[in-house]
């Protein structure tokens, strides 16, 4: 299968594309920046995109048969709530509209649990009270 990607290069997405590659995938990966240890090769399309402006990463790859989003921007403090926004709400919307307009059946999002609240140890149903306490758990 080929797999359109975002967020590949992050820490949990650099982990999924060694195991899809290993499985025999082929990727197309929308990254912010390529980073050494993510693996290149003919299996493997860069396309080099910023997710605060979505219409970058138009077109760039959706030729697939399926779409994982796991891009996101992480807390970090003196972010302003807008790049939030952008990244987590817009971003996603529009990579929605392109897998809409490619017909790809199949997309998975991976999240935060913080959408749940402060969670500490325990463990949360999805279908639990939405909690979000601050800007990145309401994004």
């Amino acid at each position: 299968m080929r797999f359109l990607l975002t967020g590949g290069t992050g820490f949990i997405g650099s982990h999924l594309t060694r195991r899809l590659l290993d499985a025999g995938h082929s990727l197309n990966l929308i990254v912010h920046q390529r980073r050494p240890e993510v693996p290149e090769g003919k299996t493997v399309k860069y396309h080099e995109a910023d997710l605060q402006d979505p219409t970058l990463f138009r077109n760039a790859g959706f030729k697939c048969d399926a779409a994982i989003n796991l891009a996101g921007q992480l807390r970090r403090p003196g972010i302003a709530d807008e790049t939030y926004w952008k990244v987590h709400y817009e971003s996603t919307k529009h990579v929605l509209e392109e897998c809409l307009k490619f017909k790809i059946k199949h997309l998975m999002l991976v999240s935060t649990t913080g959408v749940y609240g402060a969670t500490g140890r325990q463990a949360r149903r999805e279908d639990g009270p939405y909690e979000p306490g601050d800007i990145y758990e309401k994004t």
